[in-house]
């Protein structure tokens, strides 16, 4: 890992310590919305390709994308669960020290 993409994720780390408010993806509304557009898009490609307005080789793309999406939704959905347990477990003065280092 290079020094740029070290500082990155420790100035990222630091920041979840500041960082009181619940995530969008955590809120309840979101959830709704997200599956109902990714819903929907399924749907759309299903539509298509069975009057014959799409070919295989793009419905099979359109499937692939769509379930690209919603397992990075689901990631992002448990990693910002996830977060709040793991805090207490992390030295915010290490991180801060490495920083220093780095930066000098």
């Amino acid at each position: 890992m290079s020094k740029k993409e070290e500082v990155k994720v420790l100035e990222s780390v630091l920041r979840k310590f500041t960082n009181s408010h619940q995530p969008m993806i955590q809120k309840w509304w979101f959830q709704i919305v997200l599956w109902i557009v990714f819903s929907s898009f399924i749907a759309v490609g299903i539509a298509l390709y069975k009057n014959n307005y799409i070919s295989d080789f793009v419905y099979m793309i359109w499937v692939m994308i769509s379930g690209a999406a919603v397992g990075f939704a689901t990631l992002l959905r448990v990693s910002a669960r996830q977060w709040p347990m793991l805090l207490p477990h992390i030295s915010k003065v290490s991180i801060e020290s490495r920083l220093k280092e780095l930066n000098t």
